[in-house]
């Protein structure tokens, strides 16, 4: 009996030490997970350019302005990198082999010479009709890009054409676009430390893994305006009309101020963060007291 007494005391004073341990150590998480927005300092930005033939009169200009806004965000003092995706169409509906449906022509890097000479290199293609592979590239161009964990991410679509609904061959759609870029890119190696608290962080894992879409129409087709509105509303970004090539520039530079504010908001808020951790806790307390 004295023995059995003994035993529930060591698991007593056990308990008492996890208890005390583990609400030391998730004290200290609320503090690693921050308590307020200071803030967008990292940002991976992803341009998706329509390099179809129809594109010729506003590349140039297209080209130009993303070298601008590499300048400003250097000027912003922002931990930016770049990545280019181009598309157009499958090369077996446009009979032109230089076709494709996506390209990854440069993935996230802040070496300028590189980001220049990418943009650089960016051709124009066929493209066949008037409907283009913009799903392909949202959806399986950006997740080819190595996209930082803990970064603002970001994308600017732009084309002078709507999206092929539902894309031949893929069966992709607006809808099946939105959902990736809210909740299927770059999973979190948070969500999978233990299976146990998966359900606690996985609100965190959707939060870190959504792109804000910004998407730029270079001609004023109804149509594409339309697909421009639903892709960038759909993820919390904006679109914009560009009438001519020389707006583009205009509509960068608002772009430019409107990124930090916007993709930030996507990011945990303050009481986000606390009920993520209090679920954690709760989560690690009931696994660990049922060892003892």
């Amino acid at each position: 009996m004295q023995t059995i007494k003994k035993n529930t005391n060591r698991k007593s004073k056990a308990r008492k030490i996890l208890s005390m341990f583990l609400a030391v150590l998730m004290t200290l998480s609320v503090f690693t997970l921050g308590v307020s927005a200071a803030g967008l300092k990292k940002l991976d930005l992803a341009f998706v350019v329509d390099t179809t033939a129809s594109m010729s009169d506003d590349i140039y200009q297209v080209k130009e302005d993303m070298k601008v806004y590499l300048n400003d965000l250097k000027d912003a003092g922002l931990d930016f990198r770049i990545a280019i995706v181009d598309y157009r169409d499958f090369a077996s509906r446009t009979g032109t082999s230089r076709d494709y449906p996506y390209c990854v022509q440069l993935d996230f890097t802040s070496d300028e010479n590189a980001i220049i000479n990418a943009i650089d290199s960016l051709t124009l293609g066929n493209g066949g009709d008037g409907n283009e592979t913009i799903y392909s590239a949202l959806i399986d161009g950006l997740n080819k890009l190595s996209w930082r964990e803990e970064s603002g991410k970001a994308s600017i679509l732009m084309g002078d054409a709507p999206a092929l609904d539902p894309e031949p061959f893929t069966g992709y759609t607006a809808e099946k676009a939105i959902d990736t870029l809210k909740n299927g890119l770059i999973a979190s190696e948070s969500v999978r430390y233990s299976a146990k608290a998966k359900g606690a962080v996985a609100l965190e894992d959707k939060k870190r893994s959504q792109v804000t879409l910004f998407a730029i129409a270079t001609s004023s087709n109804s149509s594409t305006i339309r697909c421009f509105n639903t892709l960038s509303e759909g993820t919390g970004g904006k679109s914009y009309v560009a009438n001519n090539s020389s707006e583009i520039t205009e509509i960068i530079t608002e772009i430019i101020d409107e990124i930090p504010e916007i993709v930030q908001d996507n990011e945990l808020s303050f009481w986000e963060k606390i009920k993520k951790f209090f679920r954690i806790v709760w989560y690690v307390i009931s696994f660990q007291w049922g060892k003892i």
